[in-house]
């Protein structure tokens, strides 16, 4: 399964993609099962921004995303909670 960590690094949330670097692209194939696992003692809420649209529930401090996002095209995301935590998943 793919998946994406909101971790704190040098004080700063960042979104760091399985087996990638903080802000990298998340790269899967069509169809792939997305999961984002909250190692934060903060709330996330990933929502996708381009195109709009509904990725997960909530998700609480060291948590994982439920339901898990299956990805059909790539997308940009952000938390709506904290506008300033972006990330993208792309589709092959």
């Amino acid at each position: 399964m793919a998946s994406i960590a909101f971790k704190v690094v040098d004080g700063k949330v960042v979104l760091v993609p399985r087996g990638g670097n903080p802000g990298e692209p998340l790269k899967v194939a069509r169809g792939a099962t997305v999961t984002w696992n909250n190692l934060t003692k903060e709330i996330h809420h990933p929502v996708a921004i381009n195109p709009p649209g509904f990725i997960t529930d909530q998700i609480a401090p060291d948590d994982v995303s439920d339901p898990g996002f299956v990805a059909t095209k790539t997308i940009t995301y952000e938390c709506s909670l904290h506008p300033d935590e972006k990330g993208s998943i792309e589709v092959a």
